[in-house]
């Protein structure tokens, strides 16, 4: 497991203080993106927002987030994932975290 982004300081919103976890499971690697963001809301093409956590970990740790599969951040949301983003991690396989299906 590798803590790839981990702030524990008092931020405007809660999302930026989201852990980002890398775990290597022999030789296939997870990438766990909580609700980390790439800025406001935003068309997937557009680069990530400098400060935003998608910015930091592209410019800090390009390397550390391939990853085979990725849970991505912010529930899919266009607040995420940003195809710069998903290039660097590589992934094939995407899992996104979201609420109940109601079935009328």
């Amino acid at each position: 497991m590798t803590f790839l982004h981990a702030d524990g300081r008092d931020l405007a919103s809660p999302n930026q203080n989201s852990l980002v976890v890398r775990l290597d499971l022999g030789t296939r690697h997870l990438l766990l993106m909580g609700d980390a963001e790439a800025g406001g809301r935003a068309d997937p093409s557009e680069t990530p927002k400098p400060g935003s956590i998608e910015a930091d970990l592209l410019a800090c740790c390009q390397a550390a987030l391939k990853a085979d599969i990725l849970v991505v951040g912010h529930h899919g949301s266009r607040t995420s994932s940003r195809a710069a983003f998903l290039a660097a991690v590589g992934a094939h396989d995407f899992i996104v975290s979201s609420g109940p299906t109601v079935v009328c």
